[in-house]
Order: C-alpha cells, then sequence, then structure tokens
C-alpha cells in the first residue's frame, strides 16, 4: 500500500492481498467464509474492497493464519512513552532582563564542573582534633626532642597531656618529627639552625 492511495484504493489494495493468500492456500471463498464463520457474500466484499467490518477483517485474516500481520500495525514499545516525560529534563526558567545569575563563577584558574562531569571530589584535609587540643603541648614535645635532645618518650611523660592521649599524640609527633624540616620547622618555634644541626645527627628521637 502506498501512503497517498485514497482510502478505497487501500481497500481495494487489502482486499486483492487477501484474495492472493486465499489462493496461494488453494481455498476457495465458500471453504475460508466457513472458517472465518462469515458469510461469502462478506467475503467477496472484502476481496472486493467493497467494504465489510472490523469483525469480518479480524476472522478472515485468523483463518488465513496471518495474526501476526496484526502485530505490525501497532509494534509493542521498548519504552513507555510516559516514562520519558516523568524522566525529562525540568525546564529552566528563562533569565529576565537585568536578572543576575545565582550561579557563582567558578574561581579563578579552577574549572567548574559540568552537571554530567563524573569527577571526584577533592579530599578536605581537616585537622586531627587532638592536635588543636594539644596544640601547645605538641609544640613543646617538639623542642624537647629537636633542640634539647631528649627522647619522644621523655618529652610525651613531661607535657601535659591525658594518660588516654598519650598513646595518640606519641604517634602524632612522630609523623611530625617525620616531616621536620628546614622550611616548616618556624611551626614549632625552632630556628632553621637547630633543625638543621637535628637532622644532619639523624633524627635522634
Amino acid at each position: 500500500m502506498s501512503i497517498n492511495q485514497t482510502v478505497a484504493e487501500m481497500e481495494v489494495s487489502l482486499g486483492e492481498k487477501l484474495k492472493l493468500l486465499r489462493l496461494n492456500k488453494n481455498l476457495e471463498q465458500k471453504t475460508l467464509a466457513a472458517r472465518a464463520g462469515v458469510s461469502v457474500r462478506a467475503l467477496r466484499n472484502l476481496e472486493s474492497g467493497a467494504g465489510t467490518t472490523v469483525k469480518t477483517l479480524l476472522s478472515v485474516v485468523r483463518a488465513l493464519g496471518r495474526e501476526t500481520w496484526l502485530d505490525t500495525v501497532a509494534p509493542v514499545a521498548t519504552v513507555n512513552p510516559l516514562t520519558l516525560t516523568t524522566r525529562a529534563t525540568p525546564r529552566q526558567r528563562a533569565r529576565r532582563k537585568g536578572e543576575i545569575s545565582r550561579t557563582l563563577p567558578a574561581p579563578l584558574g579552577i574549572q567548574a564542573p559540568s552537571a554530567s562531569s563524573s569527577v571526584a571530589p577533592l579530599p578536605v584535609h581537616r585537622p586531627v582534633p587532638l592536635r588543636i587540643k594539644y596544640r601547645q603541648s605538641l609544640t613543646e614535645l617538639m623542642q624537647m626532642v629537636v633542640v634539647h635532645r631528649k627522647s619522644l618518650e621523655e618529652a610525651v611523660e613531661e607535657v601535659l597531656v591525658e594518660t588516654k592521649d598519650e598513646e595518640a599524640i606519641r604517634a602524632i609527633a612522630q609523623t611530625e618529627l617525620d616531616l621536620l624540616e628546614l622550611y616548616n620547622c618556624v611551626r614549632y618555634k625552632i630556628s632553621r639552625e637547630k633543625t638543621h644541626s637535628w637532622i644532619l645527627a639523624g633524627r635522634p628521637r
């Protein structure tokens, strides 16, 4: 069938196709009409394109064993059209003239991630609570080890630290002593000379 055909022409074309199917199966009109449960006149009208009912059409199509033809009329959708409307991106309100965008620009030199970006957020390094609680004690401890060359155990015993926190402070101090260099020694109020001398001595603790 052509999309340019009229309805009457499409009826004739459909009737001819059904008639051809009947002939290919070596069936007479009377035989097919009986199988379909319709009158011979109704079948004759269908094949000649003289008009018919949907019931007659369906009965004849089934009698010819072509029920699958009906599936081509409206194929089963693989995606529910209704879900497309619910998943659609919500419309954004158009910005009025003179209205200032509420989205802040990214800082200079930093590219703002797009909505579809899968880049993981940068980790935020938060200070260990004990570093804040014992900031002064850690400074004194570092000075005792680096400047006065006391052992770490002696220094931990002398500074003001709660017993339950001694092990944690000892571990923190070990890390800080490993990382102590000339460029960061001022953090603990230790001179570069004392720090350099302590490093040359092999970082004793």
